[in-house]
């Protein structure tokens, strides 16, 4: 019994492990609270290997963006995975 709660806790633990514009690496853990529903979400993200970004953009930028992708239905996600995988194409580096 105590191994499944172990077990548990490691699959709320979300780690993520990042660069700074320097190149030092820096870990952030995050402990994921809710229901069971919240809990498998972060742990399928995790298998997936999905992890959450954040940008500082200018507002009128977002909220066009944000309307384009509403009027062409296609989620930001999607659209902005389009664009990351072209320019990294472009640069010349394979995923």
């Amino acid at each position: 019994m105590q191994r499944d709660k172990q077990k548990d806790f490691e699959d709320a633990v979300s780690i993520s492990s990042e660069r700074n514009a320097d190149g030092r690496e820096w870990v952030s853990k995050s402990y994921i609270e809710g229901d069971s529903q919240t809990k498998a979400t972060a742990k399928w993200q995790k298998k997936k290997g999905l992890i959450s970004k954040s940008y500082k953009l200018p507002r009128d930028i977002v909220d066009a963006f944000a309307e384009a992708c509403e009027s062409n239905d296609i989620s930001q996600a999607a659209q902005l995975t389009k664009y990351m995988r072209g320019y990294i194409k472009r640069s010349g580096i394979e995923i």
